[in-house]
Parts: structure tokens; sequence; C-alpha cells
């Protein structure tokens, strides 16, 4: 079976958008959870390394927040670019012009 590149190029932003961004969030959540345990339980008397683990625990929170940006991004881009396979819409009167961008899609 012959693939083009058009197909190539969709299975990108849905490898991002089922894989790499998912397990991104999975090793977010992980690390903050393991700096709130260091917080509480593990350096619970020293103060120096509370505030280590609570410096962590902001930059666990910072990347959830870029995540969420990348993700609506990566999707917005998707979406709009029409990279999930699907064709966009084509209003009535364009559809028979010679010459339209709907007429590739006939």
């Amino acid at each position: 079976m012959r693939q083009s590149l058009f197909d190539f190029i969709i299975l990108i932003p849905q490898f991002f958008n089922w894989v790499v961004i998912p397990v991104l969030f999975g090793i977010a959540f992980l690390f903050f959870v393991i700096n709130a345990i260091r917080f509480f339980v593990i350096e619970g008397a020293s103060e120096d390394g509370q505030e280590k683990a609570k410096s962590l625990m902001l930059y666990s929170l910072a990347a959830f927040v870029f995540l969420i940006i990348f993700w609506g991004v990566v999707e917005l881009l998707t979406t709009s670019l029409g990279l999930y396979g699907e064709r966009p819409v084509c209003p009535d009167y364009l559809a028979g012009m010679p010459g339209s961008p709907c007429g590739i899609y006939r």
C-alpha cells in the first residue's frame, strides 16, 4: 500500500495528541506527586528541603500550564488546517467555480 506525504503529515499531530502530550502530562503529574510527598512527609522537618520541594512543585504546575497551552495550539492547528483527514467545508457558491480550492476535494 502506497502512502502519500499528506498521510504522513496527518500522523504527526495525531502522534503528539495521542502519545507525546499524555506521556508528558503523566510525567508532570508524577513529578508533582513526588515533590508533594517530599514536602509533607520526607522533608517535613527541614525548612531547606521544604523550599526545594515547593519550588519543584511550582515547576511541575508551570509544566501543566505549558502542556495545556501546547496541546491547545496543536489542536487548533490540526483542526484549522484539516490535518485530521477530513475534508474542509466547501460553501455552495464555490463548489461549481473553476479554479476554486473546493474543486480539488470533490
